[in-house]
C-alpha cells in the first residue's frame, strides 16, 4: 500500500472525489434543482455553509497534498546530487591515484636515467662510489624502473578507457599516453646498449685525453659520446609522458570537482611548443598534433595496411 500512495500523482487523490461529486450532480441535478427551489432561504442556510465547509477541505487537502509532492521532490532531488557528488568524488580519487603513481614511477625513471652517464664517466675515471640500493650503473635497477613506469601508464591507459563514459573526449588522452609509451620503449634500448658497452671499457688509470690516442681514452670518449644524448633523450621521452600525466589530471579536476567548488584550474604552459598540453576542449587540435608522432604514424600505417587487405578480400572498410 505504500508503494502505491508513493506512485500516485496527488491531483488523482485529489481529483477522485470531485469526480464522484460532480457524477452525482450530474445524475441527480434536475432533482436537487427542485428541491432546493422548495427550500425556504433559512432552511438553505446549512446547505451553503456545508458546501462552503466541502470546498474548503477539499481546497485545504490540495494544498497539503501538492507540499508534500514537492517535499518529496526537493528530497528526491537532494538524493540524487548527493549521490552524484559521491560518485563524481569517488571517480576522481581514483584518477588521480593513477596519475600520481604513473608520475611517481616516471619520475623515478627519468632522474635515475640523468645520472647514468655522470655515473658511467666518474666510474671510468675511478672517482665513483655508488649506493648500493640507489645505484646508476646497475642495469638490473634501472630496468625495474623502467617497467614501473611503463606498467605505470598502462594503468592509466587502462584507467581511461574504463571511465569514457564520463566524458568521451578524454580519448585524447588515452592516444597521447600510448604515443608517449612508445616513445618510452623506444627509447630503453639505447639505454640497455651503453649498460653492456659499459662492460667492456676499461677503467682509466689517469685522466682520458679526447686527442691522445690511447685505446683506452678512445673507447672511454665512445662511450660517453653516446651516453650523454641517449640518457637525455629518455629522460625527456619520460618528461613528455609526466606532463600528458599532469595534463589528465587538470582535465579531471575540471571535468568532476569545477561545479562543486564553482572554479576551474587552467591548461599547462610551457615555453616548448613541441610539449603542447592536452586538454579536452582541444581534444581535436591535439589528435592532430598527436597524428605526427612515431605512434601516431605507426597507427595510421596499420590502419592503412588493415584496409588495404579488406578491399583484397573485396570487403568495404568502414569510414
Amino acid at each position: 500500500m505504500q508503494t502505491v500512495a508513493r506512485r500516485t500523482p496527488i491531483w488523482v487523490l485529489v481529483a477522485i472525489p470531485i469526480a464522484l461529486l460532480g457524477g452525482v450532480l450530474s445524475i441527480w441535478h434536475k432533482e436537487l434543482l427542485e428541491g432546493w427551489d422548495r427550500l425556504q432561504p433559512a432552511d438553505r442556510a446549512p446547505f451553503v455553509s456545508g458546501a462552503f465547509t466541502l470546498a474548503s477541505a477539499l481546497a485545504a487537502a490540495w494544498v497539503v497534498f501538492a507540499q508534500i509532492k514537492r517535499n518529496a521532490e526537493a528530497q528526491r532531488s537532494l538524493q540524487t546530487e548527493s549521490d552524484t557528488r559521491k560518485l563524481r568524488l569517488e571517480v576522481y580519487e581514483k584518477g588521480s591515484m593513477v596519475c600520481r603513481l604513473a608520475s611517481d614511477a616516471l619520475t623515478e625513471a627519468k632522474v635515475r636515467s640523468l645520472l647514468i652517464a655522470d655515473a658511467m664517466s666518474r666510474h671510468l675515471r675511478g672517482e665513483y662510489r655508488p649506493i648500493p640500493e640507489r645505484n646508476p650503473l646497475d642495469r638490473d635497477q634501472f630496468a625495474t624502473l623502467h617497467k614501473a613506469a611503463c606498467e605505470g601508464l598502462d594503468e592509466a591507459i587502462f584507467w581511461i578507457e574504463k571511465w569514457l563514459i564520463v566524458e568521451p573526449r578524454l580519448d585524447v588522452f588515452r592516444f597521447a599516453l600510448s604515443s608517449a609509451h612508445h616513445d618510452l620503449i623506444d627509447a630503453a634500448p639505447a639505454i640497455d646498449k651503453l649498460y653492456m658497452k659499459l662492460l667492456v671499457t676499461p677503467v682509466l688509470k689517469g685522466k682520458p685525453e679526447i686527442l691522445s690516442g690511447k685505446p683506452d681514452d678512445r673507447a672511454y670518449f665512445d662511450l660517453m659520446h653516446d651516453a650523454w644524448p641517449q640518457t637525455r633523450r629518455y629522460a625527456e621521452k619520460a618528461d613528455q609522458a609526466d606532463s600528458y600525466i599532469a595534463d589528465l589530471l587538470t582535465a579531471l579536476q575540471n571535468i568532476l570537482l569545477s561545479k562543486m567548488f564553482d572554479g576551474s584550474v587552467p591548461p599547462r604552459r610551457n615555453i616548448d611548443p613541441r610539449a603542447f598540453p592536452i586538454t579536452v576542449e582541444g581534444h581535436v587540435e591535439a589528435r592532430e598534433k598527436l597524428a605526427d608522432t612515431p605512434y601516431g604514424r605507426h597507427v595510421a600505417r596499420t590502419e592503412a595496411a588493415v584496409r588495404e587487405e579488406l578491399r583484397k578480400r573485396g570487403i568495404t572498410p568502414a569510414a
